[in-house]
């Protein structure tokens, strides 16, 4: 019986844990599983298996029953091509990390994307086909928050104000005039937006779709961009359809079909620059004039993974990414008693 013993241990450690978990699943199985602790992780006597003893970033809401979690998905995407920069992956996991705190401080699902879906519609074309895809298969679903991968949630106490847009079906930060009267390519930003399921919105996104094909279509969509959006041209020359443009294009194209539903909030700011972030961070991270970050900083032109990004601000981009991850994560490990020593720094002290 030893060495019976004896071998099972030997192969566990061989097999890198496989047998352990083989042998585990034959005492606990999948019916026992399931009467233990029922669908979707509840235990069996109907309580969700959040404790709530307060140490651990509990949700800031009192949810008792699942029926009061919000009615809302957070979505974001992760490419999960090897990073060909020095701490990529690092920069990835964290953002990643970051919504899924937010996501859990709120009680909001979340889903993350690591798959290829449609080869057809690549880049930043794979948030659109994804959320239709999800809101197919969601119904009961209202609301979808996109959140792109180089974006980090800095207001972690920040709830997004559903009630008021009571009434509309797609709402992202910009300006409208630079939407509407002088369509510029810059006028909105589609690194964050929200999206209500209903078919207003699966239109939106086949028309949204319908330019953004690779290969032909999204090449010669690409040019009439940059006849109908200013700043395209000089900025973008011969570079294909994106959504952001063509987003653009349809609100101010096609406002009485498209502007509607469309909310362009002003005042929420859901998307802002790095650049913006760093002019104040120094003064509101972790300074004393109580003026908080805006909800979201955007590390757009920065590419972190495949370092292609803006040239010239790989250094602000790197060093401002781990200030204002801090700056979020100090948020997080407030109910801990901890915090990072400086922003920009790894080291952790008590408060």
């Amino acid at each position: 019986m030893r060495s019976l013993t004896l071998f099972f241990v030997l192969a566990v450690i061989f097999f890198g844990g496989r047998l352990l978990l083989l042998a585990w699943s034959r005492d606990c199985r999948g019916d026992e599983f399931a009467r233990k602790w029922g669908p979707d992780g509840v235990r069996n006597s109907g309580q969700p298996l959040r404790e709530g003893n307060g140490h651990f970033g509990d949700s800031v809401l009192s949810v008792e029953n699942e029926e009061e979690r919000p009615n809302l998905l957070l979505v974001t995407a992760v490419d999960t091509a090897h990073c060909e920069t020095y701490r990529g992956s690092e920069f990835t996991l964290k953002a990643l990390q970051n919504k899924i705190d937010y996501a859990r401080l709120h009680n909001y699902s979340l889903w993350n994307s690591v798959e290829m879906l449609d080869s057809k519609f690549d880049n930043w074309w794979v948030k659109i086909i994804l959320l239709k895809k999800l809101m197919l298969a969601n119904p009961s679903m209202e609301w979808f928050l996109w959140i792109d991968t180089d974006v980090l949630i800095t207001d972690m106490s920040m709830r997004i104000p559903l009630e008021k847009y009571e009434g509309y079906d797609f709402v992202l930060h910009g300006d409208r005039i630079r939407v509407f009267e002088e369509p510029h390519w810059l006028g909105l930003n589609t690194g964050v937006f929200l999206l209500r399921n209903t078919e207003w919105s699966l239109e939106f996104l086949d028309a949204l779709l319908a330019t953004g094909e690779a290969g032909e279509v999204r090449d010669s969509f690409g040019r009439l961009l940059n006849e109908k959006l200013k700043g395209r041209k000089e900025a973008a020359q011969d570079f294909p359809a994106d959504d952001q443009s063509s987003t653009v294009y349809l609100l101010s194209t096609f406002p009485e079909k498209w502007a509607t539903k469309t909310y362009i909030d002003e005042e929420f700011i859901f998307n802002t620059w790095f650049i913006d972030v760093l002019k104040r961070l120094d003064q509101i991270g972790g300074g004393s004039s109580g003026e908080k970050l805006p909800f979201t900083c955007h590390f757009n032109g920065c590419k972190f993974c495949h370092g292609h990004g803006d040239a010239g601000r790989e250094a602000a981009c790197v060093d401002n990414f781990d200030r204002v991850y801090h700056y979020a994560n100090d948020q997080v490990l407030k109910s801990l008693g901890l915090k990072h020593k400086v922003l920009g720094s790894p080291e952790i002290v008590e408060i």
